[in-house]
């Protein structure tokens, strides 16, 4: 605050108890289904406690400050009813909760929406 500096903490991204491999066929020649979506009930992520415990703290520390955001990356994974570790074809994560490049483009997308609609930043 001191040197007049913005600041953007991300809230945490949907963690599966899975990996993208175990759900993806994308690159297999033969694809077989398991039942196995991409996705787990939105109900599992909103209830994890160490998520909560987090993002609370991020929560309490941004409303100390005037010159902090905050970005809840979960509104790009998540609707109603699921969390997806796929969107639009494309696979988000490299791991069960690490995103890839297309998952961080994702969230990267919502934090220069704050950039652009900022005075601050400008």
């Amino acid at each position: 605050k001191k040197y007049r500096k913005e600041v953007i903490l991300v809230l945490s991204n949907p963690v599966f108890q899975f990996t993208p491999q175990s759900c993806s066929s994308k690159d297999r020649p033969i694809t077989f289904s398991f039942g196995k979506p991409c996705r787990i009930p939105v109900k599992i992520f909103r209830e994890d406690q160490a998520r909560n415990w987090y993002n609370s703290i991020i929560e309490q520390l941004a409303s100390l400050y005037d010159n902090v955001s905050v970005v809840d990356a979960s509104s790009e994974f998540c609707d109603d009813e699921f969390c997806y570790m796929e969107k639009d074809g494309a696979m988000l994560y490299r791991d069960q909760g690490h995103l890839n490049v297309a998952g961080s483009r994702l969230v990267g997308r919502e934090i220069m929406r704050i950039i652009d609609n900022s005075k601050e930043w400008k």
